[in-house]
């Protein structure tokens, strides 16, 4: 018999604390606070393990930024030693080009020319890229805590894509799906026979309404090359989604497209000049796209949308009967 959710609810002094990185944030940078803070919960459990006293536990961490340009290799590509040398240098040489960008969806513009970095990672997958636009949230707790209901590793998976649903769902009324078989959360692309624009995304306060700023493009990232793939669109990727575990202690998380380019050629779109995560046949989009008409009056707040998700993962990391996914 299922419980009821108020049995479900944890009531815990361990509140979330949520640190947002301010402007744009070097990957390495975030990378050394994460690797920071989930030191705090390792050390932690090495200590309770052999202490008869309790010492008080360290409170689930999240951590929110927006990267400097930068590609990531997953532990798949990391594992192929031989290969990896080889492949590396061929795949730098375009990830690495010059990468202008151009976000009139904020306030102010952004606008400089980059050079991408490159670096590997301890998560699954392959390649993927973070930028501007896009909003990095990476959670840094124990999953098996006794301070909220446990996780297993799946469920903890499950409930990123969940949060990040409902607040693509609640914000900006955008409708996706999850699968388990590839990771991440999606939109389900119509055929451009079908395509209406988008309903309006959720009132104020974030968009704002702005005039004069310039529309993003609408078309595929990766462009339908037949009249099949034309009447059947494949899914787009809006958030990423890629978890290192280290004695049930997290750390990484979902990385959601807000405004970063989906669309054009490889000198200006950062996910043309790779297959993102190595799955084939898949597009990439933003909530920029999605929202349609309303993209070119809209600014966009990624603090303001990442204490947003903040809360919703808090309310779902303590209450059991909110977490949703798997």
């Amino acid at each position: 018999m299922r419980a009821t959710a108020s049995l479900r609810r944890f009531h815990s002094t361990s509140s979330l604390v949520h640190t947002h990185l301010p402007a744009l944030t070097p990957y390495s940078s975030a990378e050394a606070l994460q690797e920071s803070l989930r030191a705090q919960h390792l050390l932690f459990k090495s200590q309770s393990s052999s202490s008869s006293s309790s010492p008080k536990p360290p409170p689930p961490f999240l951590i929110s930024f927006e990267s400097t340009p930068i590609y990531t290799f997953g532990r798949q590509q990391q594992q192929q030693q031989q290969q990896q040398q080889q492949q590396q240098h061929k795949d730098a040489a375009p990830l690495t080009q010059p990468l202008p960008v151009l976000l009139t969806t904020r306030d102010p513009p952004l606008r400089h020319t980059f050079v991408p970095d490159v670096a590997h990672t301890q998560r699954g997958g392959l390649t993927t890229y973070h930028g501007p636009g896009q909003l990095v949230l990476w959670p840094v707790l124990d999953i098996h805590s006794p301070a909220y209901p446990r996780f297993t590793v799946a469920s903890y998976a499950g409930f990123l894509e969940a949060t990040t649903q409902r607040l693509l769902r609640d914000v900006f009324a955008i409708e996706t799906f999850v699968s388990p078989d590839e990771p991440g959360v999606w939109v389900r692309q119509k055929p451009r026979s079908e395509s209406q624009p988008h309903p309006h995304p959720h009132p104020h306060p974030h968009p704002h309404p702005q005039s004069g700023s310039q529309s993003q493009s609408q078309s595929q990232s990766q462009p339908p090359t037949t009249a099949q793939t034309e009447a059947n669109p494949p899914p787009s990727k809006i958030a990423a989604l890629g978890v290192h575990h280290r004695r049930y202690v997290t750390a990484l998380g979902t990385a959601i497209n807000i405004d970063v380019p989906t669309t054009g050629p490889p000198a200006s779109n950062p996910w043309a000049r790779f297959v993102p995560c190595g799955i084939e046949g898949k597009g990439v989009t933003s909530v920029a796209r999605e929202i349609g008409p309303a993209a070119p009056h809209a600014l966009f707040d990624l603090q303001d949308l990442a204490a947003r998700w903040a809360a919703l993962f808090e309310e779902g990391l303590f209450d059991e009967s909110k977490r949703g996914g798997r």
